[in-house]
């Protein structure tokens, strides 16, 4: 997956223009486009040819051609989303118990397996 702005950001900085860029490499302008939007792969030569056209660095050449496209989170999200699904986990259980009170015993029963295990029915319980 390429990424997109960074492979941009390197062609501005280097000052040539797209047109010349894909002169250079053997490809029309608006299969460069493509190639650049990323709707199109990079062939393994064309990715040579244009790091050696945009003297790109090994790192730089890896993180622009070769991006996984995921956003590491960092530690607050993982703990945010542990306290969000402890806190709708509490809630579940206390909205259970206030409406499993008010309801008959087979209710109750048919309620609590509907929730937690599927609707299965017990032997004798009668829908």
């Amino acid at each position: 997956m390429t990424d997109t702005k960074m492979l941009e950001r390197a062609i501005k900085r280097r000052g040539i223009e797209k047109e010349k860029i894909a002169e250079l490499m053997g490809l029309t302008p608006l299969m460069l486009e493509k190639k650049v939007d990323g709707i199109v792969e990079f062939k393994s030569d064309e990715i040579s040819s244009i790091c050696e056209l945009l003297r790109l660095s090994c790192d730089d050449s890896e993180s622009i051609f070769f991006s996984t496209g995921i956003v590491e989170a960092s530690p607050f999200v993982f703990a945010l989303l542990a306290i969000v699904s402890i806190v709708i986990y509490i809630f579940m259980c206390w909205y259970i118990r206030i409406r499993a009170r008010q309801m008959s015993s087979k209710r109750r029963f048919k309620y609590i397996h509907h929730i937690f295990g599927g609707y299965r029915i017990r032997k004798g319980i009668q829908n």
